[in-house]
């Protein structure tokens, strides 16, 4: 989805960081800087441990902190773009958490029953309703299904915000989430294209409110910020290609402007280390779920 995405958490992230004379809006090539700096980015500390898992049916990696332990331990699934993404886990572990990163939602991927109770869980940018299957498939056909209330902008930009709100309307399709009994914490952008998480928080408000449950919520929202809230530095996505069941490429709109997304991921990820950091070492049984 981005190709500035890192891959491999094993390796840094090289960037060149060069001071020119003047303000130039182009034309860097055609110039030499006054001075330059070339910094890496590590996703991991020295030391963090990295483990691949390939068993019975279930793929992920493991990042284990560096020394003796024990470590509370990190559930981290991403969601509707599939495959392996590892950086957020690699950061986790860097600051003292056991992660394992689970590659679930993808076609070909077994579904899981989860059979612990998590500590606590923290939500970016997330809906709770059912797709079919929890695999990219599903997602193609939810998609064909409402395919009436997709909105494209000026640029051809396909807008699926509106998508999930439908499922949202189907109590059949939405997980109870008066089930709940653990801190959640919830993070969005107001200005997500892609499924209008903010909604979902406040349905997910109304329903523990009801059940005397609201005290467990936790919610941040930024005005200006997108759905792909990501770890802090990691590059503003406002749009990225997308490929449909058709294997045909569209371009997915994802909101947020620049610099005040920018600025929510560097918030937002200090807010959510500080609520792993509460409910986690301070608690027995260290088991959280992202």
């Amino acid at each position: 989805m981005n190709w500035l995405r890192k891959t491999n958490v094993c390796t840094p992230m090289l960037v060149s960081v060069s001071v020119y004379r003047g303000h130039l809006a182009e034309g860097f090539r055609d110039q030499s800087p006054l001075a330059s700096a070339l910094i890496e980015r590590w996703y991991m500390a020295p030391g963090v441990q990295r483990i691949d898992i390939r068993e019975k049916g279930v793929r992920g990696t493991l990042f284990i902190p560096p020394g003796p332990g024990p470590f509370p331990g990190v559930l981290d699934m991403w969601g509707g773009g599939g495959g392996l993404v590892e950086y957020r886990s690699s950061l986790l572990a860097s600051h003292g958490y056991a992660s394992f990163v689970l590659e679930y939602f993808t076609d070909g991927a077994p579904l899981l029953s989860v059979s612990f109770q998590p500590i606590c869980c923290v939500g970016v940018s997330g809906f709770h309703v059912i797709l079919p299957g929890f695999s990219m498939r599903g997602i193609h056909e939810v998609v064909d299904k409402y395919f009436n209330v997709i909105t494209v902008d000026e640029n051809n930009h396909h807008i699926w915000r509106e998508v999930a709100v439908q499922l949202m309307k189907d109590p059949s399709k939405k997980l109870n989430m008066g089930n709940i009994s653990c801190p959640l914490l919830l993070v969005n952008g107001l200005d997500d294209q892609n499924c209008a998480a903010s909604r979902f928080a406040e349905d997910i408000f109304q329903t523990l409110n009801a059940t005397g449950k609201d005290h467990l919520l936790t919610t941040v929202q930024y005005p200006d910020a997108g759905h792909l809230i990501e770890p802090p530095f990691s590059p503003h996505s406002r749009a990225t290609t997308f490929m449909t069941g058709t294997n045909s490429k569209l371009i997915l709109l994802f909101g947020g402007q620049t610099k005040p997304h920018a600025d929510a991921q560097e918030d937002s990820w200090r807010k959510i280390l500080a609520f792993l950091q509460h409910h986690l070492y301070s608690s027995t049984t260290t088991t959280a779920r992202m």
